[in-house]
């Protein structure tokens, strides 16, 4: 187990005893999450074996690590600090939380590192990621590619859909959004409980289909709004390439009048968190 220890530590270039630390501490964690688990379940050590913790540790300093490595930031001591306080705050599960500081000692320091500081370091490597644009280049160029393509067919929409489809990896999906405010509905209620909450308890009906709740623009990102309001003004246009968290997107207007747009979206996902943090 010793000369485990310090070969992974030689690795994440961490000396042994901090290591032996953090999986003192990530085993005292996971206890208390065992406890708290209802139902049957297996005692501690078959349901997390060791090796499992020592995977876990691996994982969180592997993280750090790219995150210091690829995009040269490192946590801070007060943003540690400040996630603590955020997490005393708002947490839903004060038992667990008290379980888990009396786990660790009453140690602040020793929640934080073990708790709070990896929860800032998946956060923050994950919106690097999201927004590197070397990471994702492929992906971009592929559907810049599949843009020139379209464009340089005819502009009639039933021509320049085929091609949208001949991308690979992608998916196409045609959908109709209302270009207008939605109603303004109120509700009623009695003293006591709303219709919805009553209708909530009704049994349902299972001859009559559930009502699919219409697609709204205003829950689309910013720049797949601005694009189907300002760019897509008839049938036929397509939009440039558009960047959102997880994907690359082309929009083809396939018709629109004043009070709706129908268009076909291109979506071409980017590579997933996973494979680039595997290979970093």
């Amino acid at each position: 187990m010793r000369s485990a220890l310090i070969l992974l530590a030689l690795i994440f270039q961490l000396p042994a005893a901090d290591f032996a630390t953090l999986l003192r501490d990530r085993t005292a964690v996971e206890r208390v999450y065992h406890d708290h688990r209802t139902g049957e379940k297996p005692p501690f050590e078959q349901a997390v074996p060791g090796d499992q913790l020592r995977c876990m540790v691996e994982a969180d300093m592997k993280k750090e690590a790219v995150l210091k490595r690829v995009y040269h930031v490192e946590i801070s001591d007060a943003e540690i600090t400040a996630e603590i306080t955020r997490i005393n705050q708002t947490t839903r599960a004060p038992e667990i939380l008290a379980g888990l500081q009396a786990a660790l000692g009453g140690d602040p320091k020793r929640f934080g590192e073990i708790i709070a500081k990896p929860i800032l370091v998946d956060k923050t490597l994950r919106a690097r990621f999201e927004n590197d644009p070397e990471a994702h280049a492929a992906q971009r160029q592929t559907l810049t590619a599949q843009r020139d393509s379209v464009l340089a067919a005819a502009a009639d929409p039933a021509t320049r859909l085929p091609l949208l489809r001949a991308c690979p990896g992608a998916t196409l999906q045609t959908t109709t959004w209302p270009l207008t405010p939605a109603p303004v509905t109120t509700k009623s209620s009695s003293a006591n409980y709303s219709v919805e909450a009553t209708l909530d308890l009704a049994p349902s009906d299972p001859a009559k289909p559930s009502d699919t709740p219409a697609p709204r623009l205003a829950d689309l990102p910013a720049p797949l709004q601005d694009v189907l309001r300002t760019q897509l003004l008839k049938p036929g246009d397509l939009s440039p390439v558009v960047e959102t968290p997880t994907d690359f997107r082309l929009l083809l207007c396939q018709s629109r009048d004043p009070a709706i747009i129908t268009a076909a979206t291109l979506t071409l996902p980017k590579k997933s968190f996973e494979d680039w943090l595997l290979n970093h």
